[in-house]
């Protein structure tokens, strides 16, 4: 009986239609930001997790709210910005 790995990835993509990869240490292959879903978790959960693991740190942001102080000066001064102007979803 073949085995179902259950995994979670993000696409994430540039202005320039660009896909975001990572490549994990001593490895050859760039791949998707993500990795495997544990068995109670729901993909978001599990993509968080993961990011996590790969990233060693990772924060929420509520974009309603005032921005905190220890954001890079690029996400705060351009990216923010950028993603409010867009339409919403």
């Amino acid at each position: 009986m073949p085995t179902t790995l259950h995994i979670a990835a993000a696409c994430l993509f540039d202005a320039r239609g660009r896909l975001l990869l990572v490549r994990k240490r001593n490895t050859r292959c760039f791949m998707l930001p993500g990795g495997k879903r544990e068995a109670d978790e729901d993909a978001l959960s599990a993509l968080e997790r993961e990011l996590l693991e790969e990233l060693e740190e990772l924060r929420w942001l509520d974009t309603a709210q005032p921005l905190p102080d220890d954001l890079a000066l690029l996400l705060r001064d351009q990216v923010l910005p950028a993603l409010k102007r867009l339409p919403s979803v």
